[in-house]
């Protein structure tokens, strides 16, 4: 009975008709019709191929891909930025120039530095000329030129056993020696991204003409002069501002002294020696750095000792990226960076720079002396303002080290006119950039406004504190900064709310308060360690305890984003001082390792073990000596001097004063 049971009862289906399937119930599998529906009179419907449930098919089915979201946010270190407010409707991300982000992605196949430094294009100048025309640059925008398209990569500038600040053989021409090679030298660079590429126009930036790079006469440029550039227009803006590269200072810089080699020296100096001290001081970057800026630094005591007319903007631009270079060095000669900030300083004063930079044109008119008569038009004012605020703001930074600071101290004197030099310097790029500066750029520079002019205040207070402890401390002068202190936080507390929404990601004013709010929490602890000099254990305020947390919480938040190689170079000071202040061990372990600036870290490390070992603050003034590689340790209850790391080259004052 059970084996006619089992031979007369159907199987159960799972390859029934859908309306069987559909009720559950057996169906015998007749196509077209199966015996239920055409007993039930029932419209017999059947899986087709794709609806099939069978196993097999469901692996090959392809995984759905999941929508792009894409944030309103500017990703600096990519030059991209995606914006839905200001007329983006199509939702691609595209960079500053219009190139669709995927291309520049897939054309680099790289992550991190790497990003910025090399660069996979064609292989014909004509090419990149006609990319760049397509960018909407008029095609004169840079003139750079004598640019040898078969460069040889196999060359490399030779070593000279002079100082940093040494210049080259100079013949009575002016000529430089930069550009006199060793043949037995493999290559410029040992960069292994380098290594596979076959000419310099590989790495050459788009938005960089081929042509017209002029630097020394005898220069011949070669494959580290174009990989500079090209740094420099993608990744060196990005560790000092937020602003889209394209339309930044730095690109009004280039376009202005592409035709001055005192300009182009210095700016590849920087540039290169900001890119060696990411790859832990690579000895032949370093060494094209040098010799660059030997050669810009002799051209540079020419223009300012020179009876000529003197050109303002070329000289200050080259001030400004010899402080860059200066700055990155891995070791720093202290005497030579307190002359190069007093020659700054004297040359500001000499031609009355600072008068200069916020004249009206109806001043110069009605003015009776004959030197106050020189006036310059708006658009170079609003430059020449542009340059002094950014040269204050490096040498407030080497005030900070103990290595200048004195034409910041010279700016600080006269508070309202330092006051409209900044005002003066804030529509320079609209003007500078005349009709082609886009209507988006003009309400991105509004809208960050009010943070940038925050940061300004926060240096002028940083050159107040300088100043005091230049002089005898007195308990009214630390009362009367700290009350400055109050008064700017309490204005300016909209802009420390900002630091508090963790909102991700964050736009480029969220990322410019993190990264300048940081700064004010660290002159808290600066002018906290700065009044206590004598190394006293003292207890830690409860406002220098909460601006501890705060740069540690903006710290961490802000390293969690894309932009983090950016984010971490601008918070190196803010984690340095937070960092040798806090007694959280773990807290200290942290910011060891996001300090990536050899020197810094190198100060860190030393400064923890004093600390460790004697239980009391290290003062600022040994602070500043350790920083700079002059200072002293201390074992077994005694001072021990610090392996000197100045490398005796000529200073800077020497030089102007013909010394060298």
């Amino acid at each position: 009975m059970d084996e006619i049971r089992r031979q007369t009862t159907p199987v159960r289906s799972k390859k029934g008709c859908l309306t069987c399937r559909s009720k559950k119930v057996k169906c015998d599998e007749q196509i077209s019709a199966c015996g239920r529906c055409r007993r039930l009179a029932l419209k017999c419907e059947w899986a087709t191929a794709s609806q099939s449930r069978g196993r097999d098919k469901a692996r090959s089915k392809p995984r759905p891909a999941p929508k792009k979201i894409l944030p309103n946010v500017h990703y600096a270190h990519l030059d991209i930025d995606v914006n839905y407010s200001r007329g983006t409707t199509s939702g691609e991300i595209t960079d500053d120039a219009g190139m669709p982000a995927e291309r520049i992605l897939a054309a680099n196949g790289t992550t991190g530095i790497e990003e910025f430094i090399t660069y996979s294009g064609t292989n014909t100048a004509a090419a990149l000329d006609d990319w760049y025309q397509e960018l909407g640059f008029p095609s004169d925008f840079l003139d750079i030129g004598n640019f040898t398209a078969q460069a040889n990569l196999d060359e490399s500038p030779s070593e000279s056993s002079s100082g940093p600040l040494f210049p080259l053989q100079v013949d009575a021409n002016g000529e430089s020696s930069l550009g006199a090679y060793e043949e037995h030298r493999a290559t410029v660079l040992s960069a292994p991204w380098l290594a596979t590429l076959t000419s310099p126009l590989n790495i050459f930036s788009p938005g960089l003409s081929t042509q017209n790079i002029v630097l020394s006469p005898s220069f011949a440029q070669t494959a580290a002069e174009t990989q500079a550039l090209h740094y420099y227009k993608t990744h060196f803006p990005t560790i000092m501002v937020t602003k889209n590269v394209r339309w930044s200072t730095h690109m009004v810089m280039l376009r202005h002294g592409s035709q001055t080699p005192m300009v182009m020296h210095l700016l590849i100096a920087a540039s290169l020696m900001n890119l060696g001290a990411s790859q832990h001081y690579d000895a032949d970057i370093c060494s094209a750095a040098r010799g660059h800026s030997r050669a810009g630094v002799y051209l540079l005591i020419e223009a300012m000792n020179s009876s000529a007319e003197p050109d303002y903007l070329n000289v200050l631009t080259a001030f400004f990226f010899l402080y860059k270079y200066m700055a990155e060095q891995k070791n720093t000669n202290a005497d030579a960076m307190i002359q190069f900030s007093h020659a700054v300083c004297e040359y500001v004063k000499r031609y009355n720079l600072d008068t200069l930079c916020t004249k009206s044109l109806l001043s110069c008119i009605s003015s009776t002396e004959v030197t106050a008569r020189v006036c310059l038009p708006r658009d170079k004012q609003e430059c020449l303002a542009r340059l002094i605020v950014w040269i204050f703001y490096e040498d407030v930074a080497a005030s900070i080290r103990g290595l200048g600071g004195l034409l910041a101290s010279h700016l600080c004197a006269e508070p309202e006119q330092t006051n409209e030099i900044y005002q003066c310097s804030t529509t320079n790029l609209e003007s500078a950039w005349g009709p082609d500066y886009p209507e988006s750029e003009i309400v991105d520079d509004i809208e960050n406004g009010p943070i940038l002019k925050f940061l300004y205040e926060v240096m002028m207070l940083y050159t107040e504190v300088n100043e005091v402890c230049r002089s005898s401390i007195l308990v009214g002068d630390s009362d009367t900064i700290e009350a400055k202190l109050m008064k700017l936080e309490e204005r300016s507390r909209f802009l420390f709310r900002l630091t508090t929404i963790t909102t991700q990601p964050r736009s480029r004013l969220m990322i410019n308060a993190d990264y300048m709010v940081s700064n004010f929490y660290a002159l808290r602890i600066y002018k906290f360690r700065c009044f206590h000099c004598n190394g006293v254990s003292a207890i830690t305020p409860p406002e220098v305890q909460s601006s501890l947390t705060a740069i540690l919480q903006i710290a961490q938040r802000s390293f969690s984003v894309k932009q983090q190689s950016q984010m971490i170079e601008r918070f190196q000071w803010p984690l340095f001082i937070a960092g040798i202040e806090t007694s959280d061990g773990i807290h200290k372990e942290w910011i060891r390792t996001k300090l990536k600036k050899m020197r810094l870290s190198r100060a860190f490390k030393r400064i923890l073990e004093i600390q460790d070992k004697t239980g009391r603050r290290v003062s600022i003034p040994l602070v500043r000596q350790i920083m700079c590689g002059e200072g002293t340790a201390l074992t077994g209850g005694e001072h021990q001097p610090l392996p000197s790391m100045v490398d005796g080259s000529v200073c800077f004052g020497q030089l102007v004063e013909g010394g060298a």
